[in-house]
């Protein structure tokens, strides 16, 4: 017979998830405050977002067994594992996606986590700075795991967007620098007794960014100029950039319906100027979504296609 009396209860099954993550994501841990958690960064190759899933996926089955325990049905407990089980459903159901295996944006990504954290470290003592020095000696290797997970994708077709891309190349050439980079800006406030210390440990943070950086744009940059899987080779074969605008709507004002009316009429997505080969003189967009409708300005140029 199981012992029920002191089985976990959804809070702590919450408390246990926290204190697991930590270890796996040291970011984490330093947002929340953890002292232990500063001197590493997380593992962002595949298998570190697996060992991250594998967490989420045992954390939601204790939970389950959690939410049948007495005790389980208080507002505070059904609250927190409503909540629990909302998150973890959802980065699950990302991680499923493939999405971090084409984590480049100019705003928010390992790269960007990697980066960042050194701005809200503890900066106050020569102990606070120790650990700056040791978590920048970590960044060759968290960021190779991120260039591990980037060359995943590419080997499955999930590259991320040319743009996306371009804007992070120039991101990673600014931070580069060419006086010792961001890295070295950010540890010249650094006490003088770790100034050896602190400036040898910037220069690998920064040679990382530059391996990571020729990488992307030797190796990863012309793949991601490929259509996308989505395009299909349907619409490829109709022309260059035709078939392939993702529909969008607009609400315009319609005369018949009154001056304070509203209606939301779609159409193909505007691309650049360039009249479509398949002009389709009128009524719909033959080769682009068949039920889809386009506007006169649209039938004047032929179609409301255009790349």
């Amino acid at each position: 017979m199981s012992d029920t009396k002191n089985a976990p209860l959804p809070r702590q099954v919450a408390d246990s998830y926290v204190d697991a993550l930590i270890e796996l994501d040291p970011i984490t841990g330093t947002y929340l405050g953890v002292p232990e958690s500063s001197r590493r960064l997380p593992d962002f190759s595949p298998d570190g977002a697996e060992a991250v899933a594998d967490l989420s996926r045992t954390t939601l089955a204790r939970l389950a067994e959690a939410e049948a325990r007495p005790g389980a049905d208080g507002d505070a407990e059904r609250r927190c594992a409503r909540l629990l089980r909302e998150r973890l459903t959802a980065e699950l159901a990302v991680h499923d996606a493939h999405e971090g295996l084409r984590a480049v944006s100019n705003l928010s990504s390992p790269l960007h986590s990697v980066r960042g954290i050194f701005t809200v470290m503890p900066s106050e003592t020569e102990e606070d700075w120790a650990a700056v020095a040791a978590r920048l000696r970590a960044v060759p290797a968290a960021l190779e795991g991120y260039r591990a997970s980037l060359a995943e994708g590419l080997r499955r077709n999930l590259p991320a967007g040319p743009r996306q891309v371009a804007t992070v190349l120039e991101q990673l050439t600014e931070w580069i620098g060419t006086d010792g980079g961001w890295f070295a800006d950010f540890t010249a406030e650094g006490p003088d007794a770790l100034r050896g210390e602190l400036d040898e440990a910037a220069a690998e943070a920064t040679g990382a960014l530059v391996a990571l950086r020729d990488w992307l744009r030797e190796t990863y940059a012309r793949p991601s100029r490929a259509p996308p899987m989505w395009w299909g080779a349907s619409a490829t074969a109709a022309g260059p950039g035709c078939g392939t605008a993702p529909i969008s709507t607009w609400t315009r004002r319609t005369r018949t319906a009154g001056r304070n009316s509203t209606a939301s009429t779609p159409r193909c997505a505007p691309r650049p100027r360039r009249s479509c080969p398949a002009p389709t003189r009128g009524r719909r967009c033959a080769i682009s979504t068949p039920t889809v409708r386009i506007s006169r300005a649209s039938r004047r140029r032929g179609c409301g296609c255009r790349s």
